[in-house]
């Protein structure tokens, strides 16, 4: 049934392994991010589902770094876009909880 072409359940499998790949190689770069910009890494962490609205309205900046914020996290593998905003991937949410947890120590 995976292999079947009609689903391409193989393809997207891939798609997922090879985003994960990625985003795995980004972890050091992304522990800087939030480790730089906590209050982005807080909004991500309180909200399933994230606008670039949302940012700019939350951490009263403008709409261009917002958008570089979202630019980071999505070529990171981090957030995924979805029709009504940024939906965090497992990978992002493993590294919030790392950094939560060693906020919290």
């Amino acid at each position: 049934i995976y292999s079947k072409e009609s689903l391409d359940y193989a393809a997207l499998s891939k798609q997922e392994r090879e985003a994960e790949k990625i985003a795995q190689s980004k972890y050091d770069v992304i522990m800087k991010f939030i480790s730089d910009y906590p209050a982005v890494a807080e909004i991500f962490t309180q909200q399933a589902l994230v606008r670039s609205a949302d940012i700019e309205e939350q951490l009263a900046i403008d709409r261009i770094d917002a958008r570089n914020y979202i630019q980071i996290l999505a070529s990171s593998r981090m957030i995924e876009r979805t029709t009504y905003g940024y939906k965090k991937t497992p990978a992002f949410i493993s590294i919030l909880r790392q950094w939560k947890n060693k906020s919290n120590t």
